[in-house]
């Protein structure tokens, strides 16, 4: 959670920088919808 906190004061920081963000947040939204439906797959419903 720290890690997470702290990039995003470094992104803030550098507004200029909008692109990279982007493509860091889609980068991250990918990996965690990527989790959730590995996580649907391998787990009972009952579970989540």
């Amino acid at each position: 959670m720290k890690k997470l906190n702290t990039s995003g004061c470094l992104f803030s920081k550098s507004e200029r920088n909008k692109g990279s963000r982007n493509k860091m947040a889609n980068t991250i939204f990918k990996n965690v919808s990527t989790i959730n439906r590995l996580k649907m797959s391998f787990l009972p419903e009952e579970n989540l």
